[in-house]
C-alpha cells in the first residue's frame, strides 16, 4: 500500500512538470505585446546560444541540408516552425531560380517585367512575369564587371527605374517605357551608394531618400530626379548635426512628405519632419529627442494612414542570436515614440536551429491595411496581423523549399535567405531569396479577401494612382 501511494505521487509531480514544459515551448511561436511605456532593447534579450558574427562576417559555407518540404495551404492562427518548404497561408504562383547564381538583391517590377539586381553578377535580371506561373528570363541590364545593382525602385507613374550601384558608388535612372529594353536615361556620383533608398513623389516632384549608413560623411543624401536625365543632390541631414547619434540604415517618408521615419542602425527609430532641404528630428517641448532604443533597427515604416499615422511597423537586423525580430511602435506623440509590442518567430531565440549558419532575422516590411508581409530571412516571408497593434498576430508564412538555391552566399550556405521588399501587384505578392531567386505568391490566410483587390503597394516607393 505504502509502494503504490509513493507511485501515484511520484506520477502526479512528473505530469505537473510535463504540463509546465509544455506550456514554456509554446511561447516562441506568438507575436508578444508589450504595452509598457518603454520596451527594452531587443540587444538586452538573454541569447540561449552562443553568440554569432553579426552582418560583418562571413560564415565557413556548410553543406546544403537535406530539407523535408511541408505542404499545406492551411493558416494556422499561430503558425509553427519556419520549416524550409511550408505554405501556410499561402499559394506558390510561380518560381524562376535566375540560374542559380545566388546573391540576388533588390527587387522592381513595371509592366511584364521584374528586375532582381545582384550584389556580384554585375547586372540586373529581366524577368518576363506575363505569366506570373512561368517567370521566364528575357535579358539583363548590364552595369559593368565590378557592377553591383544592390537596391532598386520603379515608380510606375513615370516609367523610370532608379538603381544604386554599390560598388561603383553611384545612382542611375533608366526609361522602362520598354520594359524589356531599359534605356539609360542619367546618373550621377556620389561620396557611396544608398545602403537603402525611398523614391518619393507627389506627381511632379521625384525625389530619392538616401540612407548612406557608413558609405558616406552624410547620413542621408536627398536626390532629384525629377528630370532623370541629370539628377542632382539638393540636400542633406548628418544625425550629429541634428543632436541625435547612429547610422541610417534605412526610411520611410510620408504619402505628403512632410514627415521622415528614420531607422538608424545604432541609434535607434525617430520621426523627423522633413522641409525639403531642411530635415528635422521631432523633440519634445523641452527640446529632447527620444530616439526608440532597438538594436540595430532596420525599417520603419507607418502602419494605417500614411500622413499621420498611430502607429509605425519597425523591424531590427541581426545575424547573431538572439536574432532581429519586429516591433510596433506607438507615434501617437511623434516626439516621444514608444514600443507597444514585440513580434517573433520561434526561431528568434535560437533554441533549436536547422543548421549553425542560419539566419532568422527580420529584414523588410510591407504593410497591406491591416497585415505586415515581412522578408524574415530563414524563415522566409512571414505574415503578421496588427489590426490590434497591442496584440498582433503572426498568422502565415511561405518558407521557400530551397529548389534550385545556389551553394552559399554572403550570409552562409542555408538554402533559405528571403531579403527583398514584398511587392503586392494584382492580388499577387513577389519578393526575391538570396540563394534561390523570384518568388510569385497568392495570400490565403486571414485578410486575404482585401490583398486579392490591391492593385499596388510597396514599402519603399511612393505608389501613385
Amino acid at each position: 500500500m505504502h509502494s503504490f501511494a509513493f507511485l501515484w505521487t511520484v506520477l502526479v509531480i512528473y505530469l505537473g512538470l510535463f504540463a509546465g514544459c509544455t506550456q514554456e515551448r509554446q511561447a516562441p511561436g506568438a507575436a508578444t505585446a508589450r504595452p509598457t511605456a518603454l520596451a527594452a532593447p531587443l540587444s538586452s534579450l538573454p541569447a540561449t546560444t552562443t553568440a554569432r558574427p553579426g552582418p560583418a562576417a562571413s560564415p565557413a559555407p556548410l553543406p546544403t541540408p537535406t530539407l523535408e518540404p511541408v505542404a499545406t495551404n492551411a493558416a494556422p492562427r499561430t503558425p509553427g516552425p519556419a520549416q524550409p518548404g511550408t505554405l501556410q497561408g499561402f499559394e506558390l504562383v510561380g518560381h524562376h531560380a535566375l540560374g542559380s547564381i545566388g546573391w540576388h538583391a533588390g527587387l522592381a517590377l513595371y509592366d511584364r517585367c521584374a528586375y532582381v539586381g545582384n550584389r556580384r553578377s554585375g547586372g540586373v535580371t529581366i524577368v518576363d512575369i506575363t505569366d506570373p506561373a512561368a517567370p521566364a528570363v528575357t535579358g539583363s541590364l548590364p552595369f559593368g564587371a565590378e557592377g553591383q545593382p544592390v537596391e532598386l525602385r520603379v515608380l510606375p507613374a513615370r516609367a523610370v527605374l532608379v538603381a544604386a550601384d554599390f560598388a561603383q558608388a553611384r545612382l542611375l535612372t533608366f526609361d522602362v517605357s520598354d520594359c524589356a529594353a531599359p534605356q539609360p536615361l542619367g546618373a550621377i556620383e556620389l561620396p557611396g551608394a544608398p545602403h537603402e533608398f525611398y523614391l518619393w513623389s507627389d506627381g511632379e516632384q521625384i525625389l530619392v531618400f538616401g540612407a548612406m549608413f557608413d558609405h558616406a560623411p552624410a547620413d542621408l543624401m536627398v536626390i532629384d530626379v525629377a528630370d532623370p536625365r541629370q539628377p542632382r543632390l539638393i540636400a542633406e541631414w548628418r544625425s550629429e548635426n541634428d543632436g541625435v547619434a547612429g547610422l541610417l540604415h534605412s526610411l520611410s517618408v510620408s504619402a505628403d512628405g512632410s514627415r521622415a521615419y528614420l531607422a538608424l542602425w545604432n541609434g535607434g527609430v525617430l520621426v523627423a519632419e522633413v522641409d525639403l532641404l531642411h530635415i528635422r528630428v521631432l523633440r519634445d517641448s523641452n527640446g529632447a529627442a527620444h530616439p526608440i532604443p532597438f538594436a540595430a533597427a532596420h525599417s520603419a515604416v507607418p502602419l494605417g494612414d500614411d500622413n499621420a499615422p498611430a502607429h509605425l511597423f519597425i523591424t531590427s537586423e541581426l545575424w547573431r542570436c538572439p536574432f532581429g525580430a519586429a516591433a510596433i511602435v506607438s507615434v501617437v506623440e511623434p516626439a516621444q515614440p514608444y514600443i507597444v509590442a514585440t513580434l517573433e518567430i520561434p526561431e528568434n531565440r535560437c533554441e533549436e536551429l536547422p543548421v549553425a549558419d542560419a539566419v532568422f532575422s527580420a529584414h523588410n516590411p510591407l504593410v497591406v491595411a491591416d497585415l505586415v508581409f515581412v522578408s524574415w530571412y530563414s524563415g522566409g516571408l512571414q505574415v503578421f496581423d496588427a489590426s490590434d497593434p497591442l496584440r498582433p498576430e503572426r498568422v502565415a508564412q511561405f518558407v521557400p523549399a530551397g529548389e534550385g538555391a545556389a551553394p552559399a552566399s554572403y550570409i552562409g550556405s542555408y538554402p533559405v535567405q528571403t531579403w527583398s521588399y514584398p511587392i503586392l501587384r494584382d492580388g499577387l505578392l513577389y519578393v526575391v531569396d538570396i540563394q534561390s531567386g523570384l518568388y510569385v505568391l497568392r495570400y490565403l490566410g486571414p485578410g486575404s479577401e482585401v490583398v486579392a483587390k490591391v492593385g499596388h503597394a510597396e514599402g519603399n516607393v511612393s505608389v501613385l494612382p
